[in-house]
Order: C-alpha cells, then sequence, then structure tokens
C-alpha cells in the first residue's frame, strides 16, 4: 500500500501537469478540473462496482477489469497518434 500511495502521490502532479500544458490557455482550468475529478469519480464507484460484482462471483471484479484496461489502453494509443 506504501508503494501504490507513493505511485499515485508522484502520478498525479504529472497528468495534472499533462492536462494543462495540453490545453489551450483560456481551457487550462477546465482540463485540470477534469484530471482532479476524475480519480475522486474512479475512487468513489470503483468500490461500489467491485462490491457489487464480487457479491456474485469473487473473481468477477478482476474479470472485469481486464477488458476495461485493454480499452483505455487502446484509446490512449488512438489520442496519442493523433497529437
Amino acid at each position: 500500500m506504501s508503494f501504490l500511495g507513493i505511485a499515485m502521490g508522484l502520478a498525479s502532479p504529472g497528468y495534472t501537469a499533462t492536462a494543462s500544458l495540453n490545453a489551450g490557455s483560456s481551457n487550462q482550468g477546465e482540463a485540470v478540473g477534469v484530471a482532479m475529478v476524475a480519480p475522486g469519480l474512479g475512487f468513489a464507484i470503483g468500490p461500489l462496482m467491485s462490491g457489487f460484482l464480487y457479491e456474485i462471483s469473487p473473481n468477477l471484479p478482476y474479470l472485469i477489469c481486464i477488458p476495461i484496461f485493454v480499452v483505455v489502453f487502446l484509446l490512449v494509443l488512438y489520442i496519442k497518434r493523433y497529437i
């Protein structure tokens, strides 16, 4: 848990700065706002969804994460190609 906390603490300023630098000068506040809201939603929705899935089957939360990670990975590659 310590390593996860350190990694998240180091990653947060990085993706916030990236969002700010890639946005136009008039949209920097909006970009940082979205970058700060997204993790909070993940921390709120993720455990709730995982709890419901765990009630069905203890392996289901992990099996659902695999396709989500694949879709996000492909989306990042697609977006990176056009930036």
